[in-house]
């Protein structure tokens, strides 16, 4: 387990003994399908059997065998929201103002910049860094990210994609009012039917109900049954390998494209965002050390496939997109390990 620096090689070798199986295993994937071992069928498959059962073991098994106050930190929850929530404001706002996306676009760069691979990339890292003392603060990071980053995207996309009202012109008369107040209320109907449809999606998704089942389970205090612990333990056990894999195979199919908005959504996630969530979490909220320096390791992971996935279904351009989620897990090798080198975990 990896100890504060010392500036030793040993200190550096302990990281690396961490970091670099971790990235290995993305490397297989990716070089398994650029060479063509692996189909883009196959592909599909690891992923479809992390997502569906792998990863819920995983997620289920770590809330309910955590004590729930670990897993619902408000200080923890504030700090980390207030590291994320600016750094999808400002992908957002460079996007429409200076890289000429919409507001579909931009919400898809801004989650692209403020949404790091917590699940896939996160959870085993956590796990090789610090066991269970680690999977809490993680799991953390995946609850807020999904229910606030996530759907807050989701809400920002079917509202954009809605057929905005046309430009009137004439005397400021009794109709155009009463146009004005259909607008009004057209815009609160779409935005309340947007809501009910990403709150269904969420209900419907197995990591969503996985971390809701384990919660549940965490506070009735219970203990798993030993048939129910060992299931979910040798599912789950499979998970972080998998999903590795599943990350660096996903990856070998896409093309590095060349867009300016690569490097700004780059530079935001893998450097930017980490740096302001060591602020928020090591000075300027109450979190223990030891998770806040997990919520930093979290922070420094690069963009997450679903943000490729999102902006996919929602018709964006994804380019930009999947060129950044390649580039800063390439950059991460460096960034995450100096990371978890630096930060202060016993």
């Amino acid at each position: 387990m990896p100890r504060r620096p010392s500036g030793n090689i040993a200190s550096v070798q302990a990281v690396l003994e961490i970091t670099l199986p971790i990235f290995a295993l993305v490397f297989c994937g990716y070089l398994g399908r650029r060479q063509g071992s692996i189909s883009e069928l196959s592909v599909d498959a690891i992923n479809q059997f992390v997502f569906m059962f792998a990863l819920p073991a995983m997620l289920f098994r770590v809330a309910a065998t955590n004590p729930l106050a670990n897993l619902l930190d408000a200080n923890f929850a504030a700090a980390w929201l207030c590291a994320a929530l600016p750094i999808y404001a400002i992908a957002y706002g460079v996007g429409r103002r200076w890289l000429g996306g919409d507001r579909a676009q931009s919400a898809g760069w801004g989650l692209n910049a403020a949404h790091g691979n917590v699940g896939y990339m996160g959870l085993p890292l956590a796990s090789e860094i610090g066991g269970a003392k680690a999977m809490a603060p993680i799991l953390m990071t995946v609850i807020l990210d999904v229910f606030v980053i996530i759907t807050m995207t989701i809400i920002l996309l079917e509202f954009a994609r809605q057929p905005s009202a046309e430009p009137r012109s004439g005397s400021r008369d009794h109709d155009q009012d009463h146009d004005h107040v259909q607008d009004q209320t057209s815009g609160l109907q779409r935005a309340a039917e947007a809501a009910r449809s990403t709150g269904l999606g969420l209900l419907r998704s197995p990591l969503v109900l996985s971390i809701g089942l384990g919660l549940v389970w965490s506070a009735t205090e219970w203990k798993l049954p030993m048939v129910v612990d060992n299931f979910v333990r040798l599912l789950g056990s499979v998970a972080g390998p998998s999903a590795l894999f599943a990350i660096g195979a996903s990856l070998g199919g896409k093309a590095v494209a060349r867009d300016p908005a690569v490097p700004v959504m780059s530079i935001l996630k893998i450097f930017v965002h980490p740096a302001l969530a060591a602020v928020t979490m090591l000075w300027l909220f109450p979190v223990g050390a030891y998770a806040a320096s997990i919520g930093v390791i979290a922070a420094a992971l690069p963009a997450a496939s679903n943000g490729f996935i999102i902006a996919q279904r929602y018709g964006l351009e994804v380019g930009s997109i999947s060129s950044s989620i390649v580039i800063g897990t390439i950059i991460s090798l460096v960034t995450v390990s100096i990371a978890v080198w630096v930060l202060p975990l016993p």
